[in-house]
């Protein structure tokens, strides 16, 4: 089934890997046959705006976040009280949340297939 996704990327995650990693997986999740709009900004005011604005207007049926624990939290907050999913591709320097939440953090290509298999599944991991 094809899931409406928005793909918030941060192109200055990972010392500017975001913006890379960002197609990647744009590219993944449209050949998996989802559809998936790509939400971007030069900061991260801007790009929570942007989120915001898109949840407001138009909801998608998941958030999928690629950046570090800083775009996690800005997408966390524009999320918050609502019933969006989120989906993690982690490309910061860090990636502490990913690591405790027992995703992969240190491998991108596995990181996006993680986000693709779970979109397949019937119910998101709470």
């Amino acid at each position: 089934m094809a899931v409406r996704l928005a793909v918030a990327v941060n192109p200055a995650a990972g010392r500017g890997a975001g913006a890379a990693l960002g197609q990647r997986a744009v590219a993944a999740l449209t050949a998996a046959g989802h559809e998936a709009q790509v939400v971007t900004a030069a900061d991260a005011g801007r790009l929570e705006r942007a989120l915001r604005d898109l949840l407001a207007t138009d909801p998608p049926d998941a958030v999928v976040v690629v950046g570090g624990d800083g775009t996690v939290h800005l997408a966390v907050n524009a999320l918050a009280g609502g019933d969006v999913a989120l989906g993690l591709i982690p490309a910061g320097t860090g990636n502490d949340l990913a690591r405790c939440l027992g995703l992969p953090h240190r491998d991108a290509d596995a990181a996006i297939r993680a986000v693709v298999e779970a979109l397949a599944e019937e119910e998101p991991r709470a």
